[in-house]
């Protein structure tokens, strides 16, 4: 009986010195990931110049990335694809656990999307490319959400059904209404 209780008090032993070394080995883990910050698993933003093709319940978009800082990335909106009739072009997008903002959209990124009948342009956006929503023939509406926007030429020119542009600012009224102007159309700004 007495080798049985040394026994069985070297296996309680070596059990508690495994736990000890488990348990230290646990706070060490800790300690080194709380160090890094909230962000310590975040994912590094794709390389600049890579396409992001996202897909969502109401509209499908193809996305570049114009800058890959890992505090700001920073997308385009290049092209919508399948059969949406009410866009939305968004303020930011998630890929991969990294947050993009949407700041731009490309040249002839919606040009001959003639499903589309109203488009929102997300916050951040600040510029529009050349033609991007030329030949929308059947666009009736678009909405600006961002405060300050730069238009290429003839970002509207063929889209015979544009009746209003809606904008927040004085600025971004400005802007359309001249892009509306040089388009030959009669839409109303406001």
């Amino acid at each position: 009986m007495d080798i049985l209780n040394y026994h069985g008090s070297m296996i309680e032993c070596r059990l508690k010195k495994q736990i000890i070394s488990l348990l230290i080995g646990v706070v060490i883990c800790l300690a080194f990931f709380l160090s890094r910050g909230a962000d310590c698993h975040a994912a590094d933003p794709l390389e600049k110049g890579t396409k992001i093709y996202t897909d969502s319940n109401a509209w499908h978009m193809v996305y570049q990335v114009t800058s890959a800082k890992k505090k700001s990335p920073k997308v385009k909106c290049l092209a919508t694809y399948g059969w949406q009739e009410n866009i939305k072009v968004p303020s930011t997008i998630s890929y991969n656990g990294v947050k993009y903002k949407v700041t731009a959209i490309a040249a002839n990124a919606f040009r001959g999307y003639s499903i589309a009948r109203t488009i929102t342009v997300g916050e951040n956006v600040k510029k529009v490319g050349n033609n991007a929503f030329r030949n929308c023939n059947n666009l009736e509406q678009i909405r600006f959400l961002g405060r300050k926007i730069k238009a290429g030429k003839k970002i509207f020119s063929g889209a015979k059904e544009l009746n209003m542009v809606k904008t927040k600012t004085h600025a971004v009224k400005k802007v359309m209404k001249k892009a509306v102007k040089s388009a030959g159309l009669s839409a109303l700004v406001m």
